[in-house]
């Protein structure tokens, strides 16, 4: 956006500035996401992200580990690994772009 010549938020042309973040498209605030690929950019409304999970996948697992078997005390420790991230809730109500292949 910034090569678009929108000249917003602009520190001597170098992208948005690093104290103020206050850049704006048509009246749109922008906001910078760590974590984000490099030249991708998503846009949607705030209410549209929400916290997300892959539990419906095959990669997540749940596995409990009976350590009244080994110390004789009444615990069990449950294992679990999963990934959490952002997610949007109605896909249709964004677009995503990018350059970078995944």
């Amino acid at each position: 956006m910034a090569g678009a010549g929108s000249n917003q938020g602009q520190s001597a042309g170098l992208g948005l500035d690093e104290k103020a973040d206050t850049a704006t498209c048509f009246g749109y605030p922008i906001y910078r996401c760590p974590g984000m690929f490099n030249d991708t950019i998503l846009f949607t409304y705030p209410e549209n992200l929400v916290f997300g999970t892959n539990l419906a996948t095959d990669w997540t697992e749940a596995r409990l580990i009976p350590t009244y078997e080994y110390d004789g005390s009444d615990n069990v420790r449950v294992v679990m690994n999963f990934a959490v991230g952002v997610q949007t809730a109605v896909a249709t109500d964004g677009v995503y772009g990018s350059t970078v292949w995944t």
